[in-house]
């Protein structure tokens, strides 16, 4: 089985800059021991665990609402499907394939209750959503657009898709009730708007727009759609996230190097922090892990296929 854990305690920019008072636990995707991997930084001790290896590439780390299992997608052999690792048993955790095909499935996202994933697909062409009902086993699609929708992201109380999608050679991002089908445009320009992130309370949505060039990440106001730009740096900022309180925010930005690097800071923009920045590798999409609850998460073990029957499997 290819999954395991270890750690490093590290001390790259987080730990010298003295952000101790930060608790929680990040998950990154990263290249830096050669494949990509998925791993956790704790923020109170800087120490990197290996988390999960799946069978190709892993990418875009989501965690359910109780903190126990972890959905990705992983990339092999010109396909991209859907996975999920929950922590336990001897050898670390366990691993399930949610997805088969030979298309390109990503960028998972929970919903609330922890019942049901939403992701994007190109399996008829061009990217739509699509919800996976996890303890039915069950495919819906929600999007059959001319263009690409991507990157979804679940509001808080579950009713709202908030996502980014290429209509007319732009992409902006959009809200969804995808039970309702309403539709609700939040950004329009020439420029990209990418990767939105709710709040906890869902007034507010994170974003990166390529508005003044570069990527930057931009507070919205899901209300009045005000928006205000956090940062204003020479590189890239990408894929926002938020903390479970809601007092922090977790980002990738572009370093020194060329490469990807992992930083936090307030909401506002305020009291940022570069944790993570090396040459030697990319660490990309952070994600905060809630705090684990007890109980048995819904839809825990009714997936069809144990990860050591994929191994090799299509």
């Amino acid at each position: 089985m290819n999954v395991f854990r270890h750690g490093w305690a590290v001390c790259w920019l987080g730990l010298l800059l003295g952000v101790g008072a930060q608790e929680g636990q990040l998950t990154i995707a990263s290249d830096w021991e050669g494949d990509w991997n998925l791993y956790t930084l704790s923020l109170s001790t800087g120490r990197l665990e290996l988390l999960v290896a799946g069978p190709g590439s892993d990418f875009h780390p989501a965690w359910s609402p109780d903190g126990k299992r972890l959905a990705f997608f992983s990339s092999w052999e010109g396909r991209s499907n859907l996975f999920l690792y929950e922590e336990g048993g001897e050898e670390g955790g366990t691993l399930r394939r949610l997805t088969f095909g030979d298309w390109t499935d990503k960028a998972p996202a929970w919903s609330p209750d922890g019942r049901a994933l939403v992701f994007s697909s190109d399996r008829e062409g061009s990217f739509d959503l699509y919800r996976f009902d996890l303890v039915r086993g069950t495919e819906e699609r929600l999007t059959d657009w001319e263009g690409d929708e991507l990157l979804p992201a679940w509001s808080p109380d579950g009713t709202v898709l908030a996502f980014a999608a290429v209509v007319g050679g732009n992409e902006d991002i959009y809200l969804l009730n995808w039970r309702t089908g309403q539709v609700r445009r939040m950004t329009e320009g020439p420029r990209q708007d990418c990767y939105p992130a709710w709040s906890p309370d869902g007034r507010t949505l994170l974003f990166a727009s390529a508005e003044d060039g570069d990527l930057d990440l931009y507070r919205l106001n899901v209300a009045s759609g005000v928006r205000e730009k956090l940062f204003d740096t020479p590189g890239d900022e990408a894929f926002p996230s938020f903390s479970p309180d809601g007092n922090w925010i977790a980002f990738q930005y572009e370093s020194e190097w060329g490469t990807w690097a992992v930083a936090v800071s307030r909401p506002d923009g305020t009291e940022r922090r570069d944790w993570i920045a090396d040459r030697r590798g990319w660490f990309t999409k952070p994600v905060w892990r809630p705090k684990v609850t007890t109980g048995v998460s819904p839809g825990a073990g009714s997936l069809a296929a144990p990860w050591a029957a994929l191994k090799l499997g299509p």
